[in-house]
């Protein structure tokens, strides 16, 4: 089944809004209950009411949220939360790594430097930016901490009025792991040093 992508709306009629996602194909959500359906070759049918009843997958949106399932399965599997930006998956979360993909690959270097010259913190998240009483507790960097670092390219600016920054933690996890490869290497040697003493 293709992916849904819904652009250019072209019509709202009896609580029925139609989306083109191209030429061949159109997926049709029912506003008035925010509920989406697909059946397994990705299109309506000419029914909306058959069609929902064959849908293998279910979107609700409301209170904030889009939530995601398919019809037989208990709970939500993918929950999106408009007020505080969280996201929930029942399943894995995967990114795409293939090797066809990249180029210009080489290894990191100065790991357990650049690991060392990190702070993280423990503090409490806003909600809303202007609403200091809900927050949540968390651990992380300060995005602005690693501008001018070697990791400054796991920093991201959201396209919004307020240019937010985020970090992309996979590049900050990726050189964790790669400075913990490091210090076991010093260790070996370390070891390997210690037992060829002990021999002589």
């Amino acid at each position: 089944m293709s992916d849904a992508v819904f652009m250019n709306s072209s019509a709202i009629e009896n609580g029925i809004a139609n989306f083109n996602l191209n030429a061949s194909a159109q997926y049709t959500m029912r506003a008035q209950f925010g509920i989406l359906g697909l059946n397994d070759s990705g299109l309506p049918g000419n029914n909306s009411s058959t069609w929902y009843n064959n849908s293998k997958i279910i979107l609700v949106a409301g209170n904030g949220r889009l939530r995601l399932r398919n019809t037989t399965s208990v709970g939500y599997r993918i929950s999106l939360y408009g007020d505080t930006g969280n996201a929930s998956f029942s399943g894995t979360v995967s990114s795409g790594s293939d090797d066809r993909w990249k180029i210009n690959e080489r290894p990191i270097t100065n790991a357990m430097q650049t690991l060392s010259n990190l702070q993280f913190y423990e503090y409490d998240k806003l909600l809303h930016p202007m609403d200091t009483e809900g927050f949540t507790v968390e651990r992380g960097v300060i995005a602005q901490h690693l501008l001018g670092t070697p990791l400054e390219y796991a920093v991201k600016t959201s396209d919004e009025d307020d240019a937010k920054l985020s970090v992309t933690y996979q590049d900050v996890l990726i050189t964790a792991a790669q400075a913990v490869k490091d210090l076991m290497a010093q260790v070996q040697t370390l070891q390997d040093r210690v037992a060829a003493l002990e021999a002589a």
